[in-house]
């Protein structure tokens, strides 16, 4: 029964009050490049004092774009973070292949935790790339 009240808790909790503010900044640096040069897409999570993103559970970040970019790796997991701790941060590569405004999708799903209480998170975010 002791394993359950966490999971009890979690469902009867609000949602806010759960692991509230925690989020990921998302962006690209630069947001404009030549054609054949690499963007650097950048996570970076942000949680609340006390709060961490769990390494133990799922988290799944999946990067997708048009033919026109090339991303160098479409789904990142918890291993592929640049920096851990409480809030981790991730990076990618993204080039264009061909002129024009391209739109970055970034769907990420992961667990913010307190104590003994998770809560699953799932983000979006749109980006632009500019290729010249």
């Amino acid at each position: 029964m002791t394993k359950l009240l966490p999971l009890i808790l979690a469902l009867a909790l609000p949602r806010a009050a759960r692991a509230a503010e925690a989020s990921a900044d998302v962006g690209l640096s630069p947001e404009a490049v030549a054609v054949g040069q690499a963007a650097r897409l950048e996570i970076r999570f942000r949680v609340p004092e006390g709060s961490h993103i769990s390494p133990d559970a799922p988290l799944s970040i999946r990067v997708s774009a048009p033919p026109a970019v090339k991303i160098e790796k479409p789904r990142l997991r918890y291993a592929d973070a640049v920096s851990v701790g409480a809030a981790p941060s991730f990076a990618d590569r993204l080039t264009p292949t061909a002129a024009g405004e391209q739109a970055i999708e970034v769907s990420m799903s992961y667990y913010v935790c307190k104590k003994d209480l998770c809560d699953r998170r799932t983000q979006r975010a749109t980006l632009k790339l500019e290729a010249r």
